[in-house]
């Protein structure tokens, strides 16, 4: 009844919807908890016996309610949308119960069971992945380069988990038809790691096969000093380097990568651009850098207690401004590609703190564990365990596994069951921890799903809206609103697109009354402020228009577009003067070239036109 728990691990990588701009975070996050729920009842159904608690494991869990009340009480007072921030602390709370469910339930044996799955379910998608690749197969929704994932770095995380799995599971069995078995799959998982070009992935695997070097030497050098003796497992050693080789020499046309990454090597020693495009001095880390710049300096006006949980997306407008011109006005940022920086942002550095000695804490006891004691079967699935974490984490640095649902389950999971390792004192308080985390759990799993029919009536005002039928549009995103949601999956207020509607059917009162809502969540919104501009403008406020002109203007600084609109505003109304006056203040000397070139024809148009 244990191997439940395994159920997950194998079909949350399998599950995909289209329907969703992220195809893969929405369904799978909602459809875990669900299933998360429905293992936990079936559990106390059956009256499954518990592990023991220790009272270092009851402190793990205090520490961690800790950090979701600090979290909930600062982005109270702080946070700019304080219902984004109970989104995200609804589900923070579903990776404790994670947690605390497999520190009461996994043994040993279902780690081992999950470590091995996870081997097989991620082999098996790396080798189609390959077959793809080398245009052998052509499935639907899945990449060669993100296998099921639909996105290279989701794919990296994943093999941040994989690889490891595939590693245990080669030098656990014995048997010589499973040890080539996960031989090979180890070698379709880590011949797809190098096909899907992550650095951060490269980057991690590399790390956590140093700590395996360090924890396990002895091992390793016992292992292969008597490798030869056995002619079959000889053999089946020389399977992963024949291949790797192979395929590198092989390696067809890499899909969807930017250009300095179209081969290994210049993956590998790649930092400018330089060589690939006419632009020179162009970092290979792009827009991260700014994204990293940013951040610090949101961490720089909010240290202690941050802007407020889950309101990054919503905060950093304000400071990546000046990086937004007319013709990457469209890009909505996310995250910050790095998740230290992400929860600094949000929670302050205190905040950063308590969430590191929650990660932390079991791995120390655990690496403890492993120098001290005897090495013996549980012990190497615990050190296995620990790698897979620390690899996400290094990778975390580059990335966002924060965010996404698979790397969370393993995470959290690995984590939970590790807290084993804590003090050998036990309490009896397992019924009391098991009633909380199925009432949580089913909490959770009701906010899942609500959270997936607002996304997902969100996602059908925005398809309707394209196809021009605002009133069917209209009424889907009423229904989201009712699920208790305020923005969609992208961070934009719902009601900015409602506003968008209402002003293409005409009703402006009803239009401006949604701008205005919608600025009270997201008050940076570049949409909603040009938009409160225009209709100002429209209806001759010219004071008021004027106004958030300069909002937008102190925002983003060398986005011309608000200015623009003025100046053709004012020339359809006649007023000439306006038009002139506004032309000549504004220094367009930071226009793209195209913005330049409207400019220069609404300045010949007020010349032909002034008296």
């Amino acid at each position: 009844m244990h191997n439940l728990l395994i159920v997950p691990f194998i079909i949350l990588p399998l599950l995909i919807n289209t329907d969703f701009s992220d195809p893969t975070l929405i369904i799978r996050r909602t459809s875990f908890f669900i299933m998360f729920f429905a293992i936990l009842a079936v559990f106390q159904l059956y009256k499954i016996k518990l592990n023991k608690t220790s009272k270092l494991q009851s402190y793990w869990v205090l520490l961690f309610l800790t950090f979701l009340l600090f979290s909930l009480i600062t982005s109270f007072f702080i946070s700019i949308n304080f219902t984004e921030s109970l989104w995200g602390l609804l589900y923070i709370s579903g990776w404790l119960c994670v947690a605390m469910t497999f520190y009461l339930y996994a043994k040993s044996i279902t780690m081992h069971n999950i470590l091995v799955t996870t081997s097989f379910v991620g082999g098996i998608i790396s080798f189609l992945s390959l077959l793809q690749a080398f245009s052998i197969l052509n499935i639907e929704n899945l990449s060669s380069t993100s296998g099921s994932f639909f996105n290279r770095n989701f794919w990296g995380m994943y093999l941040c988990f994989l690889i490891p799995a595939s590693l245990y599971s080669i030098i656990y069995f014995k048997n010589n038809i499973n040890k080539l078995v996960h031989t090979l799959l180890f070698t379709f998982s880590f011949c797809s790691l190098m096909h899907c070009r992550s650095r951060a992935a490269w980057l991690a695997v590399f790390f956590g096969f140093i700590i395996l070097l360090i924890v396990h030497y002895k091992t390793i050098l016992k292992y292969f000093a008597n490798i030869f003796k056995t002619k079959t497992i000889s053999k089946t050693i020389w399977i992963f380097p024949l291949f790797l080789v192979l395929f590198i020499w092989f390696e067809p046309e890499v899909q969807n990568v930017p250009s300095y990454k179209k081969s290994i090597w210049s993956t590998l020693i790649s930092s400018t651009k330089d060589d690939f495009i006419d632009k020179k001095n162009i970092s290979t880390i792009g827009e991260r850098s700014s994204l990293y710049i940013t951040t610090i300096d949101m961490i720089k006006d909010h240290p202690l207690i941050g802007v407020g949980y889950n309101n990054w997306r919503l905060v950093n407008p304000k400071y990546f401004g000046k990086y937004i011109h007319d013709e990457n006005y469209l890009k909505l940022n996310q995250r910050p590609h790095n998740d230290l920086l992400w929860i600094t942002s949000e929670s302050g550095i205190i905040g950063l703190l308590i969430f590191m000695i929650l990660v932390t804490l079991p791995l120390f006891f655990t690496f403890k564990k492993i120098l001290f004691k005897k090495e013996n079967e549980s012990l190497f699935i615990e050190s296995f365990l620990m790698v897979s974490i620390i690899m996400i984490l290094v990778e975390s640095l580059f990335d966002f596994p924060k965010q996404r649902t698979v790397p969370n389950l393993y995470l959290w999971s690995y984590i939970g069951y590790l807290t084993i390792n804590f003090s050998e004192t036990k309490l009896n308080i397992d019924k009391l921890l098991v009633y909380f985390i199925i009432i949580t759990s089913l909490l959770i799993s009701c906010f899942s799903f609500m959270d997936y029919r607002s996304i997902s009536n969100s996602q059908k005002m925005l398809i309707q809206k394209r196809q021009q039928e605002p009133n069917e549009s209209i009424k889907f995103g009423m229904t989201a609103l009712k699920y208790g949601k305020n923005v969609d999956n992208t961070g934009t207020p719902i009601k900015f697109n409602l506003g968008i509607l209402e002003y293409q059917k005409g009703d402006i009162i009803k239009s401006e009354k949604y701008f205005k809502e919608a600025l009270k969540i997201h008050p940076y919104h570049i949409g909603v402020l040009e938009n409160l501009m225009i209709i100002k403008a429209k209806s001759s406020n010219y004071a008021e228009a004027t106004k958030y002109m300069k909002e937008l203007k102190h925002l983003y600084p060398n986005y011309y577009s608000p200015i623009i609109k003025m100046i053709k505003i004012y020339l359809q109304k006649g007023k000439i003067n306006e038009a002139k006056m506004l032309t000549n203040i504004t220094n367009f000397e930071n226009a793209t070239d195209n913005t330049k070139k409207i400019v220069d024809n609404l300045k010949n148009y007020i010349i032909l036109h002034s008296e």
